[in-house]
């Protein structure tokens, strides 16, 4: 793909972030990260750079942090405080949400060790119509 189709590509991924201060649902945070996720994978295309496709994880990490910190904890993602306690960080790590993404994660670092192509992707993908939330 060329330089100036990416860039085109993260413009618009970025135009099309929420931004927190036009919106009071706690879903803004999650669809920032994930137009945060799609731009680092962008620019690891456009780069190369691998700091760049190492960030786009952890932006789900970050929003299943938030969401199942509000499942424990039962109040809004963005009332939460900035830092955890070490037994709450452990009932995170341990939920079923986090868990299930961590094994994904490490499944797609497995498949994407053998260099598959794009048949071979769309073939082994996990569960498209189904977010890392169950929404």
């Amino acid at each position: 793909m060329n330089e100036p189709t990416v860039k085109r590509l993260i413009e618009n991924c970025e135009k099309v972030a929420l931004d927190a201060d036009d919106f009071s649902s706690v879903l803004v945070g999650p669809a920032q990260e994930a137009c945060f996720s799609i731009c680092c994978i962008w620019d690891y295309v456009q780069q190369g750079n691998p700091k760049r496709i190492a960030q786009a994880p952890s932006f789900a990490i970050d929003t299943l942090d938030g969401c199942i910190q509000e499942l424990l904890d039962g109040f809004p993602t963005t009332a939460r405080a900035a830092s955890h306690s070490q037994e709450q960080e452990e009932r995170i790590r341990l939920h079923p949400l986090m868990q299930r993404e961590l094994a994904r994660q490490d499944a797609d670092l497995k498949l994407l060790e053998n260099n598959p192509d794009l048949k071979t992707l769309k073939s082994q993908w996990h569960a498209p119509a189904k977010s890392n939330i169950d929404l």
